[in-house]
């Protein structure tokens, strides 16, 4: 059946046939295809060897793995190698860099064979405007046409020495693009492979030759345990095949000051040290006419508006900020740690030196790490409120303000001198605009309604067990999760998370919350936007942002 034009149905139809999909349906597409895929294989693997942990089980610690929340309902120490492997894939395979590694090499190969100029793609208003227009021409179009006088049309001689104008810019700045991402789909995927492959060596050669026994309690090879921690720190997932997580190296500096530098090297500072390293390639980088194209890459990377090509590419203004909140909100964490062991029966046998350690690898855990060296039971209130607070805020509590998305990239010799508009604002708006961002009502709301669902789901258990199950412990638990962080209150009678205690319909519910958490990001925070799109040259892609 034939649409009529200009009605409702035909409308829907062009809008659906020309609107691209955006960077975070990609992602969801992603992570539902990947949750899928190695839950079942979760499942299955158990199933052979008689390890059946249940598809809820199965499903819930592979989204676990894979968003980096890190709460686990089951001891990882009593999975097979398979099913292991299955949780350590995910959660190198879910986390943002390993996406944001993926992103740089796919926008490489996308502007590798640009050098030809493409048709301009009509937006749905577009098409609905010029068909609205056909139809009102031919209703005043004569029977009859005049004599065409012989002659040069000057217009459309403007028009060719334009177009062809326009057509070498547009491929002069495909070409460029191509470089920076070229240089980008080499730095990101070194860094990764680098930096995971010198802690896994690390850790495992430490515990394997210090702590022997430690994994072997647990019936884990001492390398595999070590591997295991290194990718969960890198990653910030806080998973471990250790069932008392980090609390039997307490009182080892090495396996926590390295576990430390992973967690701050995976996700937190990434973008200082990505920027460091571009500034590095900058200078060493010939200045010779076979590395023009590298310079003109690294040109347009290093640039105040190089985040219109990549989330992590925050400007100078962006990067002191988040530097500042990371010293502050770490800071805090440590000395309200700090402060309160003085007087904890807990930490009586803890020396000086073993509490300022233990401190900072807690701060960072909470941030993003989502490991425990101490219970937090043990904590003072005021430890676990504070905790409560930052496991909320993102690992990123910077929101860029994308007044200029849409603006053109500079061309490589102004690059250095175009600064983003909301940089002529006052920081005190700048603050008032973060702040607002950051904590969001939507976000309250939802998170309220959903500990209202798991603590109605959970009323058996509150009146038989009020203390553990309280209020503020599902509150801890979902907050957790939300923040994709994986520390937890646990339960008394387990040494999983707390979340291994509730029922089915709980754990279900917070496997909602930790993929809302991890798409929190791509929805409104430094992932939001169409990157390598929004910023192309006019008349290629239609941009379908969210303001």
């Amino acid at each position: 059946m034939e649409l009529r034009k200009g009605g409702f149905c035909h409308h829907v139809m062009i809008r659906w046939k020309y609107t691209p999909i955006r960077c975070i349906h990609w992602q969801y597409i992603y992570y539902f295809m990947l949750y899928l895929v190695s839950s079942l294989a979760f499942l299955i693997a158990g199933l052979r060897n008689e390890e059946n942990v249940g598809y809820l089980n199965a499903l819930f610690l592979c989204i676990s793995a894979g968003t980096g929340a890190g709460l686990n309902t089951v001891n990882l120490s009593s999975l097979n190698s398979f099913q292991q492997a299955i949780l350590w894939l995910d959660i190198i395979m879910g986390s943002h860099m390993f996406v944001f590694a993926g992103l740089v090499i796919t926008l490489r190969f996308k502007y590798k064979d640009r050098g030809k100029p493409r048709i301009p793609h009509p937006s749905p208003q577009d098409i609905i405007a010029e068909e609205a227009n056909d139809d009102t021409a031919a209703a005043a179009k004569p029977d009859t046409e005049g004599p065409v006088k012989p002659g040069i049309d000057q217009t459309s001689i403007t028009s060719t020495v334009l177009e062809h104008q326009t057509s070498c810019e547009y491929i002069k700045e495909l070409s460029t693009r191509h470089q920076a991402f070229v240089i980008l789909s080499w730095i990101v995927p070194l860094y990764i492979i680098v930096v995971q492959l010198l802690g896994a060596v690390a850790l495992g050669w430490y515990i394997s030759s210090r702590h022997p026994a430690v994994p072997a309690e647990n019936h884990v090879n001492a390398w595999w345990a070590g591997a295991f921690l290194s990718i969960s720190a890198f990653n910030n997932s806080g998973m471990s095949l250790i069932d008392s997580n980090m609390t039997p190296f307490q009182r080892s500096y090495f396996i926590l000051l390295v576990m430390t530098a992973l967690i701050i090297l995976g996700n937190t500072i990434f973008p200082i040290l990505l920027r460091g390293i571009l500034r590095v390639l900058q200078r060493v980088v010939p200045k010779t006419k076979e590395w023009e194209g590298i310079r003109d890459g690294l040109e347009i990377l290093a640039s105040e508006k190089a985040r219109m090509l990549c989330p992590y590419l925050f400007s100078g203004s962006q990067l002191a900020w988040l530097g500042g909140t990371i010293i502050i909100f770490n800071g805090l964490d440590w000395a309200v740690f700090g402060i309160s062991s003085i007087t904890n029966p807990a930490f009586k046998d803890f020396s000086v030196p073993v509490r300022v350690v233990d401190g900072l690898f807690q701060a960072l855990a909470v941030r993003s790490g989502g490991f425990g060296v101490v219970g937090i039971p043990s904590l003072r209130l005021c430890v676990q409120i504070t905790y409560l607070v930052m496991m909320y805020i993102s690992s990123f509590p910077i929101c860029v303000a994308s007044s200029y998305e849409n603006d053109p990239l500079p061309d490589p010799e102004s690059a250095r001198k175009i600064r983003p508009r909301y940089q002529q604002e006052s920081k005190r708006k700048f603050l008032k605009y973060q702040m607002r961002r950051t904590f969001t009502v939507d976000d309250f709301w939802m998170l309220f309604f959903i500990i209202w669902v798991i603590a109605t789901i959970e009323t058996a258990h509150f009146d038989a067990d009020p203390v553990s199950y309280s209020i503020f412990n599902i509150t801890f638990e979902v907050i957790s999760a939300y923040g994709c962080v994986g520390v937890s209150m646990g339960h008394p009678d387990m040494s999983t998370s707390m979340s291994g205690a509730f029922r089915g319909g709980s754990q279900l519910v917070l496997c909602i919350v930790m993929l809302l958490g991890r798409t929190r990001e791509a929805r409104k925070g430094v992932w939001k936007g169409d990157w390598g799109i929004g910023s192309e040259p006019a008349g290629m892609w239609v941009n379908d942002r969210e303001d």
